[in-house]
């Protein structure tokens, strides 16, 4: 059980920045969690990716999909906000794997939403619903205004986040080493690995949107954690962003004291 004084000073780190503040936090080795505002709903900004990435692996397992398919770039594909494909020129030819590289470690919205015409958004939603995270759900592309407008939004909560988290390290979703090694090359370092010490392995995938500061992963130390931070409605995203980088660091030094065990951990983590 995680002790009372970590509690203490999570939620002190929380009420920080003000706004609302949703944390879950998995030690993948004894099974406990530490949890506040988990079955809050917050928009899932970048974080859905994650979901995303996961049904494109299914599909690719199914024989449904190849991750050396080709799919070549149109100027009406081209999104702005994060990502490198909008100033690329148009015909240039990339594969699945490499829209799926660009979408998780560059964020890139392009690729995302190439990749949901792809696989497919009410795919994505009945892959989430099948594994039991039925408050997560992909209901437009990146960078959709007119669709924001009417009311469309993308939405998770930290509990089926780290669920999501939990049971790609746990190799128990198609591709689940994949998956992994492409979240460990995620390019965003200020939050949740911004104070975390150098070498620590960590595969994550961050969050923005107006008031909104996300940042979600796998810390795979000696003793693997998950750890999903959501934020909305925040004034100061500065705050929260070094409220989210304050809070993976007290979280990774209790952990770093705590035991640990090899024989409880998959081969997706040596």
């Amino acid at each position: 059980m995680f002790i009372r004084e970590l509690r203490q000073k999570v939620r002190c780190l929380i009420r920080a920045p003000g706004g609302v503040f949703g944390l879950a936090v998995r030690d993948l080795l004894a099974g406990d969690d530490l949890l506040i505002n988990e079955n809050e709903v917050f928009p899932a900004a970048s974080v859905i990716k994650v979901g995303i990435l996961a049904e494109l692996m299914r599909q690719t397992s199914a024989g449904k999909l190849s991750l050396s398919g080709v799919v070549r770039l149109k100027d009406e594909d081209k999104v702005g906000g994060s990502g490198i494909l909008f100033e690329l020129h148009a015909g240039l030819e990339l594969t699945v794997n490499d829209l799926a590289v660009l979408m998780m470690v560059q964020s890139d919205n392009t690729a995302s939403n190439l990749l949901i015409d792809v696989v497919g958004m009410a795919s994505v939603n009945e892959y989430l619903g099948q594994l039991g995270l039925s408050a997560t759900r992909l209901e437009r592309k990146f960078m959709d205004y007119e669709a924001r407008d009417r009311g469309l939004e993308n939405v998770t909560t930290p509990w089926d986040t780290m669920r999501l988290l939990e049971l790609i390290y746990r190799g128990r979703l198609p591709h689940s080493q994949l998956m992994l090694d492409i979240l460990c090359r995620q390019q965003d370092t200020h939050k949740m690995r911004l104070l975390l010490p150098d070498g620590v392995r960590v595969g994550n995938k961050s969050g923005e949107l107006d008031g909104v500061r996300h940042d979600v992963g796998i810390v795979l130390t000696g003793h693997p954690y998950v750890f999903c931070a959501l934020t909305r409605d925040q004034q100061d995203v500065v705050a929260a962003e070094l409220a989210i980088a304050r809070l993976s660091r007290l979280i990774y030094d209790y952990f770093a004291n705590a035991p640990s065990s090899s024989a409880n951990q998959p081969d997706l983590a040596r």
